[in-house]
């Protein structure tokens, strides 16, 4: 949205960890937090300079207090860093890719990747409910329907439209199974990328060989990103 809005691209925030690309976003909103982080960093001599003695002069000279923080994380794993300043009343949160997302403990806790099957594109994790509720808990009772799955479902059995009613709405493009763009001809084929390809292709910068099991998925699933696009040898 802020490029969008104004042309501006977010950069990254927070403490860069232990790793490739790892990072730590730690929050220190009072002077008790403050002295809380400087504790566990094990209160080296910088942290009683007058530059970061109250919040005010802390934000004033964050561009200096930052790499020096950086120091210590860049040290330690990033959920090192968030459980440790939890542990002594600070705040901090490990920033999380999307390897690490399905995988963290407390998103596993809550449950909030359901597997969802779909013919076109296999089984797949997708997002749960937020919501949970002790007397009506949420379940998944299907997965996203592809476009106009539903068009005979509903017309015919709920609107009691004819088949002929129903054709004629095919043919004058109000409803369609495809975009309109590439109605003409047979419909189009989902092809699924594997994983390996979509990084020699470039599309992902890495992926672990065992994702299936990682995930959960059944061990014969493909799972990749999906197209209607025919690929051509370069691409593959």
């Amino acid at each position: 949205m802020d490029f969008t809005m104004n042309g501006r691209v977010q950069a990254r925030r927070g403490n860069r960890c232990a790793g490739d690309d790892r990072w730590v976003a730690i929050a220190v909103s009072s002077d008790e937090e403050w002295r809380a982080l400087c504790r566990v960093m094990g209160n080296p001599p910088w942290t009683a300079d007058e530059r970061f003695s109250d919040q005010l002069n802390r934000w004033l000279n964050q561009d200096e207090l930052d790499p020096l923080i950086e120091e210590w994380t860049r040290a330690r794993d990033c959920y090192e860093v968030m459980h440790t300043l939890q542990a002594a009343g600070g705040a901090a949160g490990a920033v999380l890719d999307n390897r690490d997302f399905p995988l963290d403990p407390h998103v596993k806790a809550r449950d909030f990747f359901w597997l969802a099957t779909r013919a076109e594109t296999g089984t797949r994790p997708c997002y749960g409910s937020w919501q949970k509720l002790s007397k009506t808990p949420p379940a998944l009772r299907m997965a996203a329907p592809a476009l106009g799955q539903h068009n005979e479902q509903i017309l015919s059995e709920l609107l009691g439209l004819s088949r002929q009613e129903i054709e004629a709405l095919a043919n004058e493009n109000i409803i369609a199974t495809a975009p309109l763009g590439i109605n003409e001809g047979p419909p189009p084929a989902w092809v699924v990328v594997p994983p390996a390809v979509m990084l020699q292709i470039g599309l992902i910068a890495a992926y672990d060989e065992n994702y299936k099991a990682i995930l959960g998925l059944p061990k014969d699933e493909i799972m990749g990103t999906t197209t209607t696009k025919d690929l051509s040898p370069s691409e593959l």
